[in-house]
């Protein structure tokens, strides 16, 4: 089945060999037999909607310590920084506030890190309760209780991603472990903590996913260029379709949070060893790669019209994300193309993949060469994302 409200592609039909054992001892036309049925039907929508309420609950139960007086208050500083974006994308729906006079006060400074693709939904969520004229102090609740929403948001991808990997029970397991799971992500997530961290890893999901059954559908339906030379796009609907949603995923994490290039150039790793992979096995590259090209075309463009920053700047939405986005598609499509020429020439297949990794070696080589401060601002912002550095600050071990 492909529409995704019942089932991904490839769903394990575990529950209906279920269902046939149960048949066995329960006849189907009885009022037992038709409530077992409908159970065992729709027990996994049953049991994440109850972890979502019950993440909704663990995170939302101590709100009344962050009220005092009538006033509403946050826990720790960032939220401060959201506040201010929110009531000002509130009043100017659905622009968020380019820079920040308080933010290295008194000089202030650009903060496109804080004026995200989070700030604009809260503030949108806040006019919605408000009816377009959301108080200050509704704003406030509003932010209050976000990370709450998002935190517990991310079970949905959970579940869809241990789905790809063992089924609907696969799907409960992995929701079941994200919902008792503690440490930071439960920490960023609790009501008052309004950052960035719980809708990063709610969009992070989401774009993982749709690479995920993008990826798949790919290995399904084998796109390939005579294709788009016959202008077939009913062939091309689900590989394409799929690869723009997790493109569209991308691009929201983006977003959310500019250093979530780290995503693309994992997903550019991926594409230089899967391809290559692919040809190996006597498989036409190309199913992938014009998959994740359109990946990398979707984020691209979408990251590039959010941009605030023209130089490349890891930390706002600048040239960096598009302009690597944008080679990825490069990337993904030049490699199918070298596959091509490899089979038109008869070259041996094992020379592929050594091309392609030495000729990848001699690039790095020559980038640190001829322009040392831009490859090892590259290297250090990588170290830093992942939270390898030597002597990392506060913040950064946060994010890492």
């Amino acid at each position: 089945m492909r529409e995704l409200a019942v089932s991904l592609p490839n769903e394990r039909p575990e529950g209906s060999r279920l269902m046939s054992s149960v048949n066995e001892y329960i006849d189907e036309d009885s009022a037992a037999g038709r409530v077992a049925e409908w159970l065992f039907a729709w027990y996994h929508v049953l049991i994440v909607a109850g972890l979502f309420g019950f993440m909704v609950w663990l995170r939302a139960r101590t709100w009344g310590r962050f009220v005092t007086d009538g006033t509403v208050l946050f826990g720790g500083n960032d939220p401060w920084y959201h506040l201010r974006q929110i009531s000002y994308t509130v009043s100017n729906w659905p622009s968020t506030m380019p820079f920040d006079p308080w933010t290295e006060f008194p000089t202030g400074t650009f903060v496109g890190q804080f004026g995200t693709f989070m700030d604009q939904l809260v503030a949108t969520a806040a006019l919605l309760v408000g009816l377009g004229s959301p108080s200050e102090e509704l704003i406030r609740l509003v932010t209050l209780f976000s990370p709450v929403v998002f935190g517990a948001a991310i079970v949905v991808p959970t579940y869809y991603l241990g789905k790809r990997m063992g089924g609907r029970f696969g799907g409960v397991i992995a929701a079941l472990v994200l919902a008792l799971g503690a440490g930071e992500l439960l920490q960023r997530s609790l009501v008052g903590f309004a950052d960035h961290h719980a809708p990063e890893v709610l969009f992070q999901a989401i774009a993982v996913l749709g690479i995920v059954i993008a990826v798949r559908v790919a290995q399904e339906e084998k796109p390939v260029y005579e294709l788009f030379a016959d202008r077939d796009w009913e062939a091309l609907r689900r590989p394409l379709g799929w690869a723009t949603l997790a493109g569209v995923g991308v691009g929201l994490y983006l977003w959310t949070w500019p250093p979530a290039i780290l995503l693309v150039g994992i997903l550019g790793v991926y594409v230089t060893i899967q391809l290559p992979i692919a040809y190996l096995r006597g498989e036409s590259p190309e199913h992938v790669g014009i998959v994740t090209a359109t990946i990398f075309l979707v984020a691209g463009v979408l990251s590039l019209l959010r941009i605030t920053s023209f130089d490349l700047n890891m930390i706002q939405l600048s040239l960096a994300q598009p302009g690597l986005a944008f080679a990825g598609v490069a990337w993904s499509l030049g490699l199918s193309w070298l596959a091509r020429e490899w089979d038109r020439r008869d070259l041996d297949t094992w020379q592929y993949p050594v091309t392609i990794f030495g000729g990848l070696a001699v690039g790095a080589a020559l980038f640190a060469l001829l322009l040392p401060d831009l490859f090892w601002y590259f290297v250090d912002q990588l170290l830093r994302f992942v939270g390898f550095t030597v002597n990392p600050t506060a913040s950064a071990s946060t994010v890492g």
